[in-house]
């Protein structure tokens, strides 16, 4: 693996909303894999990552009513396996 130093500004990074296999932010568009070991200051990653905020939950959650029991329900028909 090759290693690159990356000069950047903490408005060119971005994480996306759901990270790939080898992604972990983007900066200035380009996705990179951060290695958390090669940060000498951990706080500066936290912050870059986002983890200094609130997780918003809801995101990521379908709204659960009460009373609503169809999620329990669940139908498997295994008559149509094909072989």
């Amino acid at each position: 693996m090759m290693e690159r130093q990356i000069r950047f500004r903490a408005e060119d990074v971005e994480v996306p909303p759901i990270t790939g296999m080898f992604t972990s932010m983007l900066i200035k568009k380009n996705p990179y894999f951060i290695n958390h070991d090669d940060f000498y200051d951990k706080q500066v990653l936290i912050k870059m990552l986002g983890y200094d905020k609130e997780f918003d939950f809801s995101k990521y959650t379908k709204d659960i009513q009460k009373g609503d029991d169809d999620d329990d329900d669940v139908n498997v028909n295994n008559n149509n396996r094909t072989k």
